[in-house]
């Protein structure tokens, strides 16, 4: 069946150029996706760890056998002074975090007895005695992996000690002033995040306040809030060899190379036929007056043959002999044959398309 649908030379050249433009699109893509693949990159990641600091200080007053109240008396109430025998602390602090941490904590327990004196003239204060007693030494806990830190603690308070202690002071000064033992524990930790290897510091103090010298008391618990706290930490891993990547990379350069290839050795064809036809219509055109165009293949076999460099040289040899040029068409857009014949020699003018970085091939005499 005839096809009715030919592409003339610019439209196959059109489609060969996009054809060509678009597999070296897709190989130099595929190149880039290979170094790429080879680069080594380094991803950033910012981390966010949270943790949660709770603090509690509890505590318990024995009270000496008497008439009035039970020998345990609850917290949060007043407290007859004279009455009170023993004050039993509980202390209790947690260090929770959403990863891991490595970390040194240090803690100790310190009653302080703080007498301070108040100027109602000028309306001032200041301390005008104080004294440390350390009632637990000061212990460590180290963590090399993990995500709490749990302290729990308790110490006992003789309080008819320390209250004798404020009374004889008063005594000695002859004057009033306020008395008081914070019996406090001293919590600091130095940590640093397992990721992003960045350093956190908490300080804390859990205190009671227990007034001294005083006929009827109230303790008083000062702890901070519970509060959340953050670390932000920013760390570079090597990014994984993506083997999809790589494996798409290798099957683009497999397949579309050739194709590639093929295109533009298609394009330097193209552009040889070009070359020809110029080249064809040109010497048509110089010899329109001698040449004769002959549809078969001319019998050369018991001839001698002469071929001529170039179409000058034929006309030079018409110009001597006043004989016609034959025109034969031996290869459609491809080769064409310029001869003169004579009783003994054919001289012959050959014009072919030659691809370009391509060798040309020597002309042989046809047999």
């Amino acid at each position: 069946m005839k096809s009715y649908f030919v592409l003339d030379n610019n439209s196959k050249k059109s489609c060969r150029i996009v054809l060509a433009l678009l597999s070296t699109l897709f190989v130099l893509l595929a190149v880039w996706i290979l170094i790429d693949c080879f680069t080594l990159k380094r991803v950033a990641t910012v981390n966010t760890i949270t943790y949660k600091e709770s603090k509690d200080v509890d505590y318990k007053v024995d009270l000496k056998d008497n008439a009035f109240f039970d020998s345990t008396s609850k917290t949060g109430k007043k407290y007859v002074a004279n009455l009170i025998d023993r004050i039993y602390i509980d202390y209790d602090y947690d260090l929770v975090a959403t990863d891991f941490f490595k970390s040194k904590t240090t803690y100790t327990t310190v009653a302080t007895i703080k007498a301070t004196y108040n100027d109602s003239k000028d309306d001032t204060s200041e301390v005008i005695w104080s004294k440390d007693y350390v009632l637990k030494p000061e212990k460590v806990i180290e963590i090399e992996d993990g995500t709490d830190i749990n302290i729990k603690d308790k110490v006992t308070i003789d309080y008819e000690t320390y209250n004798d202690l404020a009374k004889n002071f008063l005594n000695t000064i002859e004057d009033e002033a306020d008395i008081v033992l914070d019996v406090k524990m001293y919590i600091n930790t130095d940590g640093e995040a397992l990721i992003g290897e960045k350093d956190f510091k908490e300080s804390e103090v859990l205190n009671l306040s227990i007034p001294l010298a005083k006929d009827v008391i109230s303790i008083k618990k000062e702890v901070s809030d519970d509060d959340n706290k953050r670390i932000v930490t920013h760390t570079e891993t090597d990014e994984n060899f993506n083997v999809v990547l790589f494996g798409i990379a290798i099957f683009i350069i497999v397949t579309v190379t050739p194709l590639m290839i093929t295109s533009y050795q298609a394009l330097y064809s193209l552009s040889a036929q070009d070359e020809y036809n110029h080249k064809l219509r040109r010497i048509k055109r110089e010899i329109d007056d001698v040449m004769v165009k002959v549809d078969t293949k001319i019998n050369l076999n018991k001839e001698e043959v002469v071929d001529v460099k170039d179409i000058d040289d034929l006309l030079n040899v018409h110009d001597e002999l006043k004989l016609p040029i034959n025109y034969l068409e031996v290869k459609k857009d491809k080769e064409s044959w310029f001869i003169i014949i004579t009783d003994e020699v054919v001289y012959r003018y050959i014009l072919k398309a030659v691809v370009k970085n391509k060798r040309k091939k020597k002309s042989k005499n046809k047999q």
